[in-house]
């Protein structure tokens, strides 16, 4: 019985693992996942930048502490956007899920981002050390 305990606790998405997954989405209070190419609203900050509110959803990180995460955003190639944010994981529909993890754009302005597409690479790292990456296509709207 003991043995059949430890195997459904394996399956466990929201329990730390050995094979760790991570999504990325979109979203400023909740988790949306994205398809390749989505699009995704370009937000004005209150302190004059600009970014876009990217989510995660993961399996098999330790949530029993913050996660840091390096998120980088790329044009053409070129790194155009950076987050580095330390944050909390809760298990919602069998994942481990945060939001409102701001991409925030330096040097370049609206019309410059507008219409265009960016590629976004990411990794999470929980207290182990243990990591989980990913990467997905966005296509900036600027909603103004």
């Amino acid at each position: 019985m003991m043995l059949f305990l430890a195997l459904l606790a394996c399956n466990d998405p929201c329990s730390a693992g050995n094979d760790p997954t991570m999504d990325i989405g979109w979203g400023f209070d909740r988790y949306n996942p994205a398809s390749e190419g989505e699009e995704v609203d370009l937000v004005y900050g209150q302190q004059g930048g600009f970014h876009v509110d990217l989510a995660v959803s993961t399996t098999e990180l330790d949530m029993s502490d913050l996660v840091s995460g390096t998120f980088t955003g790329r044009l053409d190639g070129e790194s155009v956007a950076e987050a580095q944010p330390w944050f909390s994981l809760v298990c919602e529909d069998d994942a481990q899920q945060s939001w409102g993890i701001r991409l925030i754009f330096w040097e370049l302005l609206p019309p410059d981002l507008d219409g265009q597409t960016i590629e976004v690479e990411g990794t999470v790292r929980d207290a182990r050390g243990t990591e989980a990456t990913g990467s997905k296509s966005f296509l900036v709207n600027d909603p103004l």
